[in-house]
């Protein structure tokens, strides 16, 4: 043979495209003919097909074709670089890639099921900001509505900075508050559940609320869709509500750490399109007086840093309390994420952007026993 031909449909993750050129350069070498790799543009629901076909010769050069968008290239008309000079991605690199995934996602997501516009709430946090964002990128302005819906605990601040983000991405919004429903729902279960404090039941309906009028709006509105706007480490440990928060047909945050939402927010490309004041206060789903994320969940450097050895890299409890993250921050957050299954099975389909996604990366049972082989007695 004088070259080899290889049309595949290889799904992206971070740190796939290294791996997948390693393989060839290894094989190239072996046969010592060059190889072709012609890969799919484009997505499967939850699966983003980057492209980034390239020739591999023998002796380590390459010659790339853009990731992320349909290319035809002659051989011999592209740049020829060697093999090792695209091993070296820094953050920005690797977030830049994640970024530009998502956005196909999205856009391929709403071609391939006919819908146009994409709703979402803008609370004022970084969140709802990265997702309304990347559907700008993907859809256009023209095709994103976002909505406030402020209630009894949200900021005024929070507020601001939700108007003062649509004016950036320049998409229609409005602002609808959630106040008067809220009332004339505690009066309603006040018989049944007392005039006092709530706790979580208080918290969640407020989040229920709004998850109906957004669901609520998009039906009123030919080819429309919610996205959901939460990430994998809330996600994870099931800080997110049924039916609230988590309405919408795609989620295109849910494999992205709290760490690599703010990372991307932060992404030169994005300069100024997202508040100051969005990526500079403290992350809460302002559900209650003075709420803010630390109330109820470790940092999200530990947190992150936890999930990624239990779910992504699959490591033992003792591994991951190696690494010097406390024993009871360890066993609290990995008992959370073991009994959230039921949550994350009733999710938006997510994209996925990392090794092991939820949904089509993690699928355990929901009703098993969590006794026994996760963690020690």
């Amino acid at each position: 043979a004088e070259i080899l031909l290889s049309p595949t449909a290889s799904p992206f993750h971070a740190g796939r495209k290294k791996i997948r050129e390693q393989v060839f350069a290894a094989q190239s070498k072996r046969w010592g003919v060059p190889i072709c790799l012609a890969n799919l543009v484009g997505g499967n629901t939850e699966l983003i097909f980057d492209g980034g076909s390239f020739l591999m010769d023998p002796d380590g050069s390459i010659e790339r074709c853009p990731s992320f968008s349909s290319h035809v290239a002659l051989v011999g008309g592209v740049a020829k670089s060697g093999l090792d000079a695209a091993l070296e991605d820094t953050d920005e690199e690797s977030l830049q890639e994640i970024a530009d995934a998502l956005i196909l996602g999205i856009s391929d997501f709403f071609q391939k099921c006919h819908h146009e516009t994409a709703v979402l709430g803008l609370s004022g946090g970084i969140d709802s900001a990265v997702a309304a964002l990347l559907a700008v990128e993907a859809l256009g302005s023209e095709h994103v509505r976002g909505v406030g819906m402020p209630g009894p605990y949200s900021s005024i601040g929070s507020q601001e900075d939700a108007v003062d983000l649509a004016q950036r991405l320049g998409i229609d919004f409005q602002m609808i508050s959630i106040q008067e429903s809220y009332t004339q729902m505690r009066s309603s279960l006040e018989p049944v559940l007392g005039t006092g404090n709530w706790g979580v039941a208080q918290e969640n309906l407020q989040s229920r609320i709004r998850g109906t009028t957004l669901m609520t709006l998009a039906n009123s509105m030919p080819g429309a869709m919610v996205l959901a706007t939460g990430n994998k480490s809330e996600l994870s440990v099931g800080y997110c509500t049924l039916y609230g928060d988590m309405c919408g047909g795609l989620a295109p945050l849910g494999d992205l750490s709290k760490q690599q939402v703010y990372g991307i927010a932060r992404l030169e490309k994005f300069r100024g399109r997202i508040p100051d004041s969005t990526l500079d206060k403290p992350p809460s789903a302002e559900l209650a007086p003075d709420q803010v994320d630390t109330d109820s969940l470790p940092p999200y450097e530990q947190l992150d840093a936890i999930l990624s050895g239990w779910v992504e890299q699959r490591l033992s409890f003792q591994e991951i309390v190696d690494l010097g993250i406390p024993e009871e921050s360890v066993r609290s957050v990995i008992r959370l994420i073991e009994i959230s299954e039921h949550k994350r099975r009733q999710s938006a389909p997510i994209l996925r952007v990392s090794p092991r996604a939820y949904g089509v990366g993690r699928r355990v049972p929901i009703a098993r026993s969590l006794d026994g082989w996760q963690l020690p007695s």
